[in-house]
């Protein structure tokens, strides 16, 4: 029979190691309970054990033995490893959100079309029985005040083709100015109706309207003026340019739609 000498690391463990020839076989508690009885062994430090058989399987166990000498190493994460979870953390940071901006500005988009589905269906219905598309002027504004809530009011009284006129532009934050040269706050999309505003080089009495939003540049970029570029006309006033998402989900230009006898190819 064989003579064996078991030896953990500390007391605060409960864990030894069996050796056996060159190998250090760990063995747990349970395994040192079961072959000294429901005593246990007087110590875990150092047991001499007698007439032991060494052809019986030792379970292994998952915790490390600590150095010669030292103490336990502690269970956590070592900066190096804490270093690499951030920097994973911060790359899919980084391309996650540019894709969550885009989407957000693909969905406005998305809102202004449904919201200008909306108005039209409502301006032609009223176009039927007025034989003009709406245009309220009563406080005198010039063409600049073309906010619908004010120039589309009609259409809610007293007949009501729509509930309410007060669509708000997603593009537009806090009543920004975009880059227009009055003191008007804007909060809505614009409208206006060439048949009753100075429409020239247009031919005087055209049935045209337009609605216009900031697009996601958030400044003006003459969207109103659209007509006059579907016709070739210059106005004599800045460049029209309209959005199109193929130059960029970010890029200038203003959406645009007209209705009536317009040469504007609505997208």
């Amino acid at each position: 029979m064989t003579r064996k000498t078991v030896k953990c690391a500390t007391d605060e463990h409960l864990m030894g190691a069996l050796l056996v020839g060159a190998a250090l076989e760990p063995i747990d508690k349970f395994t040192l309970d079961h072959r000294f009885g429901a005593e246990g062994p007087k110590s875990l430090c150092h047991i001499r054990m007698k007439h032991f058989n060494s052809s019986l399987p030792i379970p292994r166990t998952t915790l490390p033995l600590p150095p010669e000498g030292g103490r336990p190493r502690p269970i956590g994460f070592t900066l190096i490893e804490l270093l690499i979870v951030v920097a994973i953390i911060a790359i899919l940071a980084a391309i996650a959100v540019p894709n969550f901006l885009e989407a957000q500005t693909r969905a406005k988009v998305a809102r202004v079309k449904a919201d200008y589905h909306s108005i039209a269906m409502a301006i032609e219905a009223y176009f039927v029985d007025a034989n003009h598309y709406p245009w309220l002027n009563l406080a005198g504004f010039d063409a600049q005040y073309n906010q619908i809530s004010y120039r589309l009011r009609t259409l809610t009284t007293p007949t009501a083709y729509l509930s309410t006129v007060r669509y708000e532009d997603p593009f537009v934050i806090g009543g920004t100015m975009g880059n227009y040269t009055d003191n008007l706050p804007r909060t809505q999309y614009n409208y206006r109706n060439y048949e009753f505003v100075e429409s020239a080089p247009l031919p005087a009495g055209l049935k045209i309207w337009v609605l216009n939003s900031l697009g996601p540049d958030r400044v003006k970029n003459q969207g109103l003026n659209v007509e006059y570029l579907a016709r070739g006309m210059s106005t004599g006033q800045a460049p029209t340019v309209i959005y199109d998402p193929t130059n960029g989900t970010v890029s200038a230009g203003d959406i645009a739609r007209t209705g009536g006898a317009t040469r504007y190819n609505n997208p």
